[in-house]
């Protein structure tokens, strides 16, 4: 081959990192899908017992369970949708994670097998 060993072995590391990042590029984007989605839910949540509130502060009159019922349905419909969301999204960042680590982890033995046999004596 007529190139040392090293710099084999460096061009390889190189293009495994480019590989990897190339890999990995739209995976922040649903990394954060799990951490904003229970935020944006528990806002949801807020926002439905300042209403819940609210209506039963400007209620005239005797107390109606409807009153205080619109905002809590608003609240927990909030928190569910957030949920809904962050659970699925989670599930498949990890499931796309462990196949990087898994695609690595190959390409780290056979690059380890290629060096063993283009080391081997002649």
């Amino acid at each position: 081959m007529g190139r040392p060993v090293s710099d084999i072995v460096s061009a390889m590391e190189s293009q495994a990192q480019v590989e990897v990042a190339n890999m990995e590029k739209n995976l922040n984007l649903l990394a954060v899908v799990p951490s904003i989605a229970p935020m944006l839910g528990l806002l949801g949540t807020v926002i439905g017992m300042i209403i819940a509130f609210f209506n039963l502060s400007h209620a005239s009159g005797s107390f109606s369970p409807k009153t205080l019922s619109e905002g809590i349905y608003t609240a927990l419909g909030q928190t569910a949708v957030g949920l809904a969301v962050a659970i699925p999204a989670n599930f498949f960042y990890n499931i796309l994670l462990t196949r990087i680590d898994k695609f690595v982890l190959k390409a780290q033995n056979m690059s380890g097998e290629f060096l063993d046999l283009i080391n081997k004596p002649l």
